[in-house]
């Protein structure tokens, strides 16, 4: 917590001295610099977010994914369930939606849950993933995509 407002004052010093300085030259040659530094000033104060993945359809299947920013607007995908499958892969995704009332097709898709574990990089920024209406829902398999096994609303 102690480095999150040492980094926060340093953002704040750091665009305190480009406003300043942006007074003193052209509106022109500073104005992509100013929104650039909102931009990575905004990305930079979004943190990780875990979903909570709850076992549907009688699976025994459950755990968390949790949500990284990446740099270049992306953003890691780790899921991790217990009971799971062992006998292959499962198709997971993220949709629209809420796991009590999901769009069934895909928005993002993610890799395979193979024994448990999925890890995927989307390329979207976090804050199109959590800006609320979407879950991660996890299939039986590719041969019974209908039989959702495990399913996490993405909270806002």
């Amino acid at each position: 917590m102690t480095m999150k407002l040492v980094v926060l004052g340093a953002v704040i010093l750091l665009m305190t001295a480009c406003s300043s300085s942006k007074t003193e030259s052209s509106n022109t040659s500073t104005a992509p610099t100013d929104t650039s530094m909102a931009m990575a000033t905004a990305t930079a104060m979004v943190e990780t977010v875990t979903v909570v993945i709850k076992a549907q359809n009688g699976s025994g299947e459950s755990g968390t994914a949790t949500l990284t920013p990446l740099d270049a607007g992306r953003t890691r995908v780790v899921i991790g369930l217990k009971g799971e499958n062992t006998t292959g892969k499962q198709p997971a995704h993220i949709h629209m939606g809420t796991c009590a009332k999901l769009n069934p097709a895909p928005k993002y898709p993610l890799k395979d849950v193979v024994l448990g574990k999925s890890n995927t990089i989307v390329d979207v920024p976090i804050e199109t993933i959590t800006t609320g209406g979407m879950a991660i829902n996890v299939h039986e398999s590719a041969a019974n995509l209908k039989k959702y096994v495990a399913c996490g609303d993405i909270p806002k």
